[in-house]
């Protein structure tokens, strides 16, 4: 008879009644079930765990990978801030490098300057001392200016003058100069003077370069060497019968050409020479001289006097727009009104700047940058519209460009859905990058914003970009 065994402490038996006996298997079969039924359990569980530990590893190597893709992400943009601040550091060491050049060489040229006047000061005092002698009576005043009169040996503008000097060292030099200018003036003979003194400029010349350079300091303050340059140059690009046409009129109607050109030729700011230097410096084309005198000249006319010198840049920059530019239609379809004519441009923008309403200050801005503003061809009515409906700060005016919905009908099947194609219009409209680009660039030069339209091949094939100046010194 089996024995019962004992409540374990883990499973007490019930109160009053005693724990079952525990019968013995009679044979083997049992046991053999048993052990299969445990075995079975044993696979499964084994099978389930596999599972688990196989799906653990799969979620474990997918989180792998989004870290390292992420890793790989953050990765290319700090080397692509590295490389923005690469280029932003390497720009600003080559202005560096460029303003300290130009420094240098300022002050290398008025050392020169300095040593020259030394020298000559120097040599006066090594000469013998006169003050003994009795002093010379003081000459008499000199006669008025009058247009100097040929000799039967020598052309008017064949006269001995010198060229070399400042103003106030050389007023007698000056006056002889100045009565040579008044007979152009006159008689219109631009062709005899350039003839004359296309010998008498290298000559003088020599006199300012030192070591194959010439001292441009030097070269500024004498007035005469100045002015027969550029009047000898300006004759040999311009017809004379076009500047002859240009320069006639009574001088005391102060809209008369006759007028512009004693301004040209004779004003302290020295109007003539830096049209010229700007025309020589931007590569200006030798035919189209007579068309930038021309504009010079009914900018001019516009300009109220005190303020020729204020907006000269602007002037010079107006007047030196390619014509092909400055008579074009522009890219409205049909315009409502005619395209600002460069005096119109002028008046626009000097009175928009008296307004302080332009985003830069073109009284200070080079002629190089504002020919990027000024060769904008509009009618007043875009002009009027970007001052009303764009407020975009200077620093972030390149906004603009994705302001402009992009059409994927007008890149795939070249759509225009355009019947004006005004800056209204577009941002209706939308349109591809060639269309935002344009926006960009052309709105921001309505605010002053020097700005360029670029063509070229982008990652995705052709493309067309804007670059704008958007402070001083950085382009984007």
């Amino acid at each position: 008879m089996a024995t019962p065994l004992k409540a374990s402490p883990l499973s007490p038996a019930r109160k009053g009644k005693p724990s079952r006996p525990v019968k013995t298997p009679q044979g083997g079969g049992g046991g053999h079930a048993v052990l299969w039924m445990v075995l079975a359990l044993l696979v499964a569980m084994g099978g389930g765990g596999y599972y688990y530990y196989d799906m653990q590893q799969k979620a474990a190597a997918e989180q792998a990978r989004v870290k390292a893709e992420n890793a790989a992400k953050a990765a290319k943009r700090k080397a692509e801030a590295a490389r923005l601040a690469a280029e932003k550091a390497e720009r600003e060491r080559a202005e560096a490098e460029r303003q300290a050049a130009e420094k240098a060489e300022r002050e290398r040229r008025e050392a020169e300057e300095r040593a020259r006047r030394e020298a000559e000061a120097a040599k006066k005092d090594e000469e013998p001392d006169k003050t003994a002698e009795p002093e010379p009576e003081p000459e008499p005043a000199p006669e008025p200016v009058q247009p100097a009169e040929p000799t039967p040996e020598k052309g008017a503008y064949e006269q001995e003058v010198a060229l070399v000097g400042a103003p106030s060292l050389e007023k007698a030099q000056m006056q002889i100069f100045e009565g040579m200018v008044e007979r152009l003036l006159t008689e219109h003979d631009f062709a005899d003077f350039a003839s004359a003194f296309k010998q008498k400029i290298p000559a003088a010349a020599q006199e300012l370069i030192h070591g194959e350079k010439l001292n441009y300091n030097g070269y500024k303050v004498s007035r005469n060497l100045v002015r027969a340059v550029d009047i000898t140059l300006m004759a040999d690009l311009v017809p004379q019968d076009k500047l002859a046409a240009l320069c006639s009129g009574n001088k005391e109607d102060a809209q008369s050409g006759r007028a512009y050109f004693e301004w040209l030729l004779r004003d302290k700011t020295q109007p003539l020479h830096e049209l010229l230097r700007w025309f020589m410096l931007e590569e200006g084309r030798p035919d189209t001289l007579g068309y930038a005198l021309q504009t010079f000249y009914e900018v001019w006319k516009v300009c109220p006097p005190r303020e020729r010198s204020r907006y000269m840049n602007l002037a010079v920059a107006c007047a030196l727009v390619d014509p092909n530019i400055a008579h074009s239609q522009g890219r409205l379809k049909a315009p409502k009104a005619p395209m600002l004519t460069m005096p119109e441009l002028f008046t626009y923008f000097r009175e928009q700047d008296a307004k302080h309403k332009l985003l830069t200050d073109i009284k200070k801005m080079s002629v190089e940058r504002l020919l990027y503003v000024v060769d904008v061809r509009l009618p007043q009515s875009e002009f009027d519209w970007v001052n009303k409906n764009l407020e975009y700060k200077r620093a972030n005016w390149g906004d603009a460009y994705g302001s402009i919905r992009y059409r994927m009908d007008r890149a795939a099947n070249n759509v225009d859905p355009y019947k004006e194609y005004t800056f209204a219009e577009l941002r209706k409209e939308g349109g591809v990058c060639r269309d935002q680009a344009y926006f960009c660039g052309t709105s921001s030069k309505c605010k002053g914003i020097p700005s360029v339209y670029a063509v070229g091949d982008g990652d995705r094939g052709p493309h067309a970009w804007t670059v704008l100046l958007v402070d001083d010194r950085t382009l984007v």
